[in-house]
């Protein structure tokens, strides 16, 4: 495939056939192909989940933050997922790579308080939320320029050379194409525009929803006082102020009102960690941590084809659009399962009951006709002694 040696292509097949894209176009499902290619904490779970329970029949749907995610969740090693995509769209494929802008403090923040107990502080949550909060707001700055510091739509998906001088304010999404891939950039603050945006890009109707949000966690309380109590250090809020993406997503008026949101929440200056310190700081984390940094099984919709989840996902859907609910419950192969074998079992022991109910007005109306007859043969005894 052009640029494509032989060696690269059958990684490339080996790495499809591990991430389960089926190549036979003649299915709908597998014409389509949607990358939310992210970093993290920036919405892109809760676009996974409303894509998988919208669209799962007529796209193919994959959620990716780095190939370390790729070589731990799938063993995938010897190609990027750059590559991947590329690969993919020269299939024949409609491709879609969507990334997603954060503001920075805010993302920083969601960005530490995912790894604050097992990573961070190396606790578990209900240690940690008796913490002091100046404690973990110390720890926070001392790492803070490190945190949260690229943009993949113009660092990591190599289309600088198609990305125009200025984002489309009008718009509020950004669609650059290359060598026939549609490259899509959202904002989270635009997230309730999501739906009318993928219906303008993509024509699909998808119902965006809520999902793994750090509100909704062990640690929220915690998370809830850090962003009452922060005092954003002077020196970092001018870093921010100068940061040329911050600059690009954001137009003139967004960016005072963000800046000066903020200013009413300055502190001092606060130098912390140098790059070395920084090092040794995530060396130290690394060692220490006991969760697993890359988790499974977080999305509300997990992406099963299986009937019951289907069907759960059709269920789901029309409450959605009819507006009865926001924010559903998982759709997890093994939940519904279990509740399908749950509801057999019910409708078993109403069979049951029904049965034991009829046997029981049987033997009821059985017994109430022997009891007739008794009384019958009692009345003709004595009706005989009478006469």
């Amino acid at each position: 495939m052009n640029d494509f040696s032989e060696e690269k292509i059958n990684f490339l097949k080996n790495a499809n056939a591990k991430l389960r894209l089926n190549d036979d176009l003649s299915v709908e499902k597998n014409r389509r192909l949607i990358f939310v290619y992210t970093p993290p904490k920036v919405g892109s779970t809760s676009l996974i989940s409303s894509f998988r329970i919208s669209a799962n029949k007529r796209s193919t749907i994959l959620h990716i933050h780095n190939e370390k995610m790729l070589q731990i969740l799938c063993g995938i090693t010897n190609v990027t997922i750059n590559e991947i995509i590329l690969y993919n769209r020269r299939l024949g494929k409609e491709v879609y790579v969507i990334d997603v802008y954060r503001t920075p403090i805010e993302w920083k923040m969601s960005m530490f308080f995912e790894r604050i107990c097992d990573y961070h502080f190396n606790n578990h949550a209900e240690k940690v939320n008796g913490y002091d909060i100046q404690k973990i707001i110390l720890r926070f700055n001392n790492i803070f320029k490190y945190l949260c510091a690229e943009d993949y739509f113009k660092e990591v998906y190599n289309i600088q050379e198609v990305i125009p001088d200025s984002f489309p304010f009008d718009k509020k999404y950004l669609v650059v194409e290359k060598e026939g891939i549609k490259f899509i950039k959202l904002r989270l603050n635009d997230s309730n525009e999501w739906e009318n945006q993928l219906r303008e890009i993509m024509g699909m109707d998808v119902k965006i929803i809520k999902d793994y949000e750090t509100e909704n966690k062990d640690i929220a309380a915690l998370y809830r006082r850090m962003k009452d109590e922060y005092r954003i250090p002077s020196n970092r809020l001018r870093e921010i102020e100068e940061n040329p993406f911050f600059q690009y997503y954001n137009n003139e008026e967004e960016r005072q009102l963000y800046l000066e949101k903020w200013r009413s929440k300055q502190g001092p200056e606060v130098e912390g960690y140098t790059a070395a310190e920084y090092e040794l700081y995530k060396k130290v984390s690394d060692e220490n941590k006991w969760i697993p940094a890359i988790q499974q099984h977080h999305y509300i919709d997990e992406g099963c084809e299986c009937s019951l989840c289907e069907e759960r996902r059709r269920q789901v859907v029309g409450r959605l659009e009819r507006g009865e609910i926001s924010n559903p419950r998982k759709i997890m192969h093994e939940q519904m399962v279990d509740i399908a074998k749950k509801i057999e079992t019910m409708r078993r022991m109403e069979k049951i009951k029904r049965v034991g109910e009829i046997i029981k007005k049987n033997n009821e109306t059985i017994q109430r006709m022997k009891a007739g007859r008794k009384v019958t043969k009692i009345i003709k005894g004595k009706m005989s002694d009478i006469m």
